[in-house]
């Protein structure tokens, strides 16, 4: 696939979303778990083929001889490890000086008082940054089944430049803008 045909493909997501949204995250969902699925079965099928080779190794010596000589069994459990590992998506933590609540008080009491009032997501890390952005990033902790850690970025030269009303609107324009595109694409 060309880089055109991937923005053809991107151009017709889009229009799909916006013409019927709960259709399209039906079908994104049911893709989903159409993956998991076809992983899982593979593991079943893997395991259940290892467990069925080493019920035939332990009746009969010459089974597991065969196993090493052929060295499938070698190659029978790195798959199961592997289809595991496919599973276990890692994303890196955010990173830049962390804001603690002890020492800038005033600051995570305007960020309560911001989330309260919008109704938004609850950040768990405040990061400083040198650039001139605010943005709100969600990791997910537990790979693909979620469970989330909100961190805000705070950037010193945005800051520096803004009065304390506008950086006050950025932020709370990034906690709402963020809590809305979670409850629109969360699966």
């Amino acid at each position: 696939m060309d880089y055109s045909e991937f923005e053809h493909h991107v151009k017709q997501a889009d229009l799909q979303a916006e013409s019927n949204f709960n259709r399209y995250k039906t079908k994104l969902r049911l893709f989903a778990l159409l993956g998991y699925l076809v992983i899982f079965a593979m593991m079943i099928v893997v395991s259940s083929l290892i467990g069925g080779l080493a019920v035939l190794a332990f009746l009969s010596p010459a089974i597991l001889l065969f196993l090493i000589k052929k060295k499938l069994i070698f190659i029978l459990i790195p798959m199961i490890w592997i289809m595991a590992r496919s599973l276990w998506v890692k994303i890196e933590a955010p990173k830049g000086y962390e804001l603690s609540r002890d020492r800038f008080p005033e600051l995570f009491k305007e960020l309560d008082q911001l989330s309260k009032r919008l109704d938004s997501l609850k950040l768990h890390t405040v990061l400083l940054t040198p650039e001139m952005n605010a943005a709100v990033v969600q990791t997910p902790r537990l790979g693909v089944f979620g469970y989330h850690k909100n961190t805000l970025f705070l950037g010193l030269e945005l800051m520096l430049a803004l009065t304390p009303e506008q950086v006050r609107g950025v932020i709370a324009h990034d906690q709402r803008l963020e809590k809305t595109h979670v409850a629109k694409i969360r699966l």
